[in-house]
């Protein structure tokens, strides 16, 4: 059950924190930030995808809570789209994670 947690929910989680900075940010700002990532946090690209929650830490560390706020609703978004979460009121990084997590356990 774990790889399959691993494989599909984090690898599914990346994608949509992928495409949600490359739509806000383009293509060439998020290389450059997944390079801080990886020499900042000693986090190989390859295991971004195993390891998503990893990768926002790095970010909020590199662009600083002011910054990565802007990202974190795009992110949000994002993340409640994929998963086909459903919103009522506003929601949070950490929540929108726990009920896609909720949402890819019921599947």
């Amino acid at each position: 059950m774990r790889a399959v947690y691993e494989k599909g929910f984090n690898a599914t989680l990346f994608d949509s924190i992928d495409k949600a900075l490359t739509l806000s940010l383009g293509g060439p700002t998020v290389s450059t930030l997944y390079y801080a990532v990886q020499a900042t946090r000693n986090l190989p690209k390859e295991q971004f995808q195993r390891r998503p929650l990893d990768v926002l830490e790095g970010l909020k560390a590199i662009l600083g809570e002011e910054g990565f706020r802007f990202l974190e609703e795009q992110i949000v978004n994002r993340i409640t789209e994929t998963f086909q979460v459903p919103r009522e009121g506003p929601v949070d990084l950490a929540q929108a994670v726990e009920f896609a997590k909720y949402s890819f356990l019921q599947c």
